[in-house]
């Protein structure tokens, strides 16, 4: 491994090699003259060339015709009951209403008390027949047979020479995995093949990236696995702002979404698990006890992958939702996170260390030279130096040998993965980064600061003007609406950005 800078002109010829390589891997066109090439094609047409592999031509559509797919294709649903195993969908609705207002039992009994007298409507699907919170609570235990499972492991990690035991909480990926794969509602949604769109400007095609498949990285990992194969992306999202409290125990997810599906539905629902760390504040900071904590994530992390790490090698093969049996290589695709959790991910050593980058090998030093490039972080050289971190005897050698990259001398559970490359893969999330972090750690933070350091009652009203503002700032759709926000604090990245969004109409007031 080298950390030496590389010539800019050689890095830009490599990378446009690079791009050469992956798309002289379509068949050679058939050139046309000049005033043929684009005959019959309008300005605004949408060009897609599908990957070799797909076996589907290459197809041009008018840009209102441009979509995911006709709607003769979409699931129609046949059980129009989904609220059993409640008798009814009243009795449906009001579990869910309780489940969401996270009522009491006690305050559950006095809402199923209020209830009763709807017990004489004619409908049956408006008949309340719940008697009590117990058999509320076992109607969603009977429901939730219906859904997958959270597995609970222990996991133990050597510390100061002495084994510690953690309990980790999970869903095994490959059972999720084969729900989603094998789903009718999902098949006219799931796209298992790379493309590259292009749109007509008039006199030349200009490429455009939209979903994860249009990507130049979807299209490479497809072209390394048998042609028959198709590959199952998965984005893991780990964020610290979401941290829960288990009693004396803290633990935080990782969401796990399929990037075969659009934005809009991967966004919507997701997998969780987690892993618990209680943290010892007397060994809080010092390098032993954070090698041990991103140990122990990894530990945890390897309890959702292990089950898909024979599939990422060999394949899987289902029938899916669409009655089409495919072979599967379930594959983590994207890691999103914030910086923090990318050093965990990466097993850098993050801003104390001499390489502070979890997809580069730039210098601490070098960090505001933007002048040079420096080569990326390799799987295979970082497989290679790490057997060696193994085979070392003493803690000393094996920092020894991961200090120059910096590394930690951690087993990285990304690694055991086929085709998968942690450092490509970390991910910048404009959530994380921008709203969730920029605005919300510094930006919204230093706002509220200024309001605290003025003097005297002028804080309160000018705190009260803005919350004002907020609150009849006119709804819009998507758009969180807020009745107060200079008091409130939120973990919810999409709230910030919709905060930030808005904040020059109504903070502004604050200085008339």
């Amino acid at each position: 491994m080298s950390i030496e800078p590389e010539d800019r002109e050689f890095e830009d010829r490599e990378f446009e090699d690079f791009q050469a390589a992956i798309f002289n891997s379509l068949d050679d066109p058939v050139l046309e003259p000049p005033e043929q090439a684009h005959a019959g094609v309008l300005k605004d047409d949408i060009k897609t060339e599908f990957h070799p592999n797909s076996g589907q031509d290459q197809t041009i559509q008018r840009f209102d015709d441009f979509g995911f797919g006709q709607a003769s294709d979409l699931w129609h649903p046949t059980d129009f009951t989904p609220w059993k195993t409640f008798w009814s969908r009243l009795d449906f609705e009001v579990a869910e209403f309780a489940l969401h207002a996270g009522l009491s039992s006690s305050l559950t009994e006095d809402l199923i008390k209020l209830l009763s007298c709807c017990r004489d409507k004619p409908d049956p699907d408006d008949l309340f027949t719940i008697e009590s919170a117990s058999e509320m609570q076992k109607l969603w235990d009977l429901a939730a047979i219906k859904t997958l499972q959270f597995q609970k492991a222990p996991i133990k990690v050597q510390y100061k020479g002495e084994p510690k035991t953690f309990d980790v909480h999970f869903r095994p990926l490959s059972e999720w995995v084969e729900e989603i794969a094998t789903s009718q509602k999902l098949a006219p949604y799931l796209n298992w093949d790379a493309r590259v769109l292009s749109k007509f400007d008039g006199q030349k095609w200009e490429r455009f990236i939209e979903e994860p498949w249009t990507a130049d990285s979807w299209w490479r990992i497809q072209h390394e696995l048998p042609k028959t194969a198709k590959p199952f992306f998965i984005i893991l999202y780990a964020d610290k702002n979401k941290l829960s409290s288990f009693g004396t125990q803290k633990g935080y997810p990782v969401i796990a979404r399929c990037a075969n599906l659009p934005s809009d539905i991967r966004n919507g629902t997701g997998l969780g698990g987690g892993r618990l760390v209680d943290e010892d504040t007397a060994e809080t900071g010092k390098t032993g006890f954070v090698n041990f904590k991103n140990a122990v994530w990894h530990a945890s992390v390897r309890k959702i992958l292990e089950s898909i790490i024979p599939h990422s090698e060999t394949g899987c093969t289902l029938k899916c939702g669409d009655n089409h049996t495919r072979c599967l290589f379930p594959i983590p695709y994207i890691l999103s996170s914030d910086y923090e959790e990318q050093c965990v991910m990466a097993l850098i050593q993050g801003l104390g260390g001499l390489c502070p980058c979890p997809k580069c090998l730039v210098p601490s030093h070098e960090l505001s030279d933007l002048s040079k490039l420096f080569p990326a972080q390799d799987v295979q050289e970082t497989r290679l130096l790490m057997t060696k971190v193994f085979a070392s005897k003493t803690n000393t050698e094996k920092d020894n040998l991961t200090k120059e990259f910096g590394l930690r001398p951690v087993a990285n559970v990304f690694l055991d993965v086929n085709f998968m490359d942690p450092y490509m893969a970390s991910s910048f999330d404009e959530l994380h980064f921008g709203s969730g972090g920029t605005w919300d750690d510094h930006l919204f933070a230093q706002f509220k600061r200024h309001l605290d350091e003025i003097a005297g009652q002028g804080a309160r009203a000018a705190a009260v003007k803005i919350d004002s503002r907020f609150s009849n700032m006119p709804s819009w759709s998507t758009l969180n609406h807020f009745k107060a926000v200079t008091n409130v604090s939120f973990n919810d990245g999409s709230k910030h950005r919709d905060i930030s969004k808005v904040r020059l109409p109504c903070t502004s007031i604050a200085n008339t």
